[in-house]
């Protein structure tokens, strides 16, 4: 995908571009990434200062919800994996 592609390259200056959004009523390090109506939820980790990808989805108004729940729910998990020892 060549948002990816520009994600990796430009990071959260794309927060200037209507590609990346940061989702409302979340962490502040929580965005969304878009390409028409596919949708990419990501966490930015500030201490490795790199993009966590969570969970795809197609942006549908009845389902949004769900599917940032469930982007949060995989956020919880990894962020649990990487503090065990």
């Amino acid at each position: 995908m060549d948002k990816l592609r520009r994600l990796e390259e430009h990071g959260l200056t794309l927060l200037r571009t209507n590609m990346i959004k940061r989702i409302q009523n979340k962490d502040e390090d929580f965005y969304e990434l878009i390409g028409g109506r596919n949708r990419i939820a990501l966490y930015h980790e500030v201490m490795s200062n790199s993009f966590i990808l969570l969970h795809g989805f197609i942006k549908k108004r009845q389902r949004e919800a769900r599917e940032i729940d469930i982007a949060r729910s995989k956020l919880h998990e990894y962020q649990s994996r990487r503090q065990l020892p």
